[in-house]
């Protein structure tokens, strides 16, 4: 990593430090003025000047859920495989720490534990982005590869003194639309392509390179595959992974639906069904899928809600045949692992294609996959704006559960053809 004057760190961080009390004293925080200001120590320090190979020091920031981060492994990959040699800093939510830990491509992880009522209000987030900017400035970062979603990220890479500061376009109907357009030098354009593909697009259009391998990744240990493997050590059926959470309500799909959809599977065939989660509402729909499941079928069921890290959950998923459950973080570590995906979805098939384009840029990826959708979306959410909830308005499981299980059946049925002929696309039904 580049030397760091002592001088110039400090009158980076006292600056910034004279600017937020003026502005906490004015009640006038200024996205200009704050960047004009700036801009002159940067350039006194020697913050914007580039060092000699341009990229000896790399910076990569995710601020979201884990689902998220397994999104843009792949392009993690590939920043490696274009910048050999460079030091590459990755900063991370506390949700994907465990798994970011065991990345490979990197030289560190570093942790933005950011935890505020509003993340897209800058007046809040001064004090804690500026302890972790303190981190960042001592490295002198030269390009910043922010795959971030609120505010406070964005404001993060700027006063970390990162020279190129890349980003992906916002809707200008977005919250953090204005700061991104300030915080930043080069902006990704605005598209609608898979999630992956969106950040693969960094690679392709601001180092003009070509994209080498798409495929993503989950990373675990030996240790991990070794915890997962004792818990199936006596099992010789197809094994089904079943994830009934979700960070967000309105993804799950009730648990006695789950357990119709596994009695029909277990009518139709012999298998081992894995459940998979962690914390109270997973513990709870563990519990009320097994209420609902017939007797006889239990000896079929391995609960294993809460007695996984998540890396041992990639671990396992590794080691299954399908995937069975909600959108969430662990459907996408089964997609990076090759696992078939089998997910219900609360986005109504009937809304317009801005909102069903949600859905298809979070899709499963690059795996075969059935996502199963309700026909319609209920009456409170079928006039959404975009770019809404993954089009269902409510914070409690709602549009989701006109799906019936018979659907899901059919979806399983169909999944298991397109894993004989090896089709990786994911297609869509209700």
């Amino acid at each position: 990593m580049s030397d760091v004057k002592q001088e110039d760190f400090e009158l980076v961080t006292d600056a910034l430090t004279d600017f937020f009390n003026h502005a906490t004293q004015s009640k006038n925080f200024n996205l200009s003025e704050l960047t004009d200001f700036m801009e002159k120590i940067f350039k006194q320090t020697g913050y914007r000047e580039l060092s000699e190979n341009l990229q000896n020091n790399i910076l990569i920031m995710h601020d979201y859920a884990v689902g998220d981060f397994i999104l843009i492994t792949g392009v993690i990959r590939e920043i490696r495989r274009l910048y050999p040699y460079a030091h590459i800093t990755l900063m991370v939510h506390p949700c994907a720490l465990s798994m970011a830990e065991c990345c490979p491509y990197v030289d560190e992880v570093i942790l933005y534990d950011a935890d505020y009522k509003n993340r897209n209000d800058i007046a809040q987030f001064y004090q804690p982005a500026l302890k972790s900017a303190r981190e960042l400035l001592k490295r002198r970062i030269d390009v910043c590869f922010a795959f971030t979603n609120y505010a406070d990220s964005a404001f993060l890479m700027y006063i970390s003194g990162a020279k190129t500061r890349i980003v992906r376009q916002f809707p200008k109907s977005s919250d953090v639309y204005e700061s991104y357009a300030h915080f930043s030098n080069i902006v990704i354009p605005l598209s609608f392509v898979h999630n992956a593909d969106c950040f693969m697009f960094f690679v392709e259009c601001i180092l003009h390179a070509r994209v080498f391998n798409r495929e993503l990744e989950a990373w675990f240990t030996p240790y991990d595959v070794n915890v997962a493997k004792k818990f199936l050590a006596e099992n010789t059926l197809p094994t089904y992974a079943l994830c009934m959470g979700s960070t967000s309500l309105r993804r799950h799909y009730p648990p006695e639906k789950y357990a119709a959809l596994v009695e029909m599977i277990l009518s139709d065939e012999n298998a081992t069904f894995v459940i998979l989660g962690g914390g109270h509402e997973d513990l709870k729909s563990a519990k009320i899928f097994k209420k609902a499941l017939t007797k006889n079928y239990l000896d079929n069921i391995i609960d294993l809600t809460n007695k996984l890290t998540y890396r041992q959950s990639a671990a396992l998923l590794s080691l299954c045949d399908m995937y069975i459950g909600n959108d969430t973080g662990v459907m996408h570590a089964a997609a990076a692992v090759k696992c078939p995906v089998l997910t219900p979805n609360c986005c109504g098939a009937d809304l317009p294609h801005q909102e069903l384009r949600i859905v298809q840029c979070c899709s499963p990826y690059r795996v075969p996959s059935v996502v199963v959708q309700p026909a319609h979306a209920l009456p409170e959410c079928d006039a959404n704006k975009p770019y809404d909830t993954f089009g269902c308005r409510e914070k409690i499981p709602h549009c989701i559960t006109q799906i019936e299980p018979q659907t899901l059946f059919k979806g399983f049925k169909i999944l298991q053809e397109r894993i004989s002929q090896n089709l990786f696309e994911p297609i869509y039904i209700s």
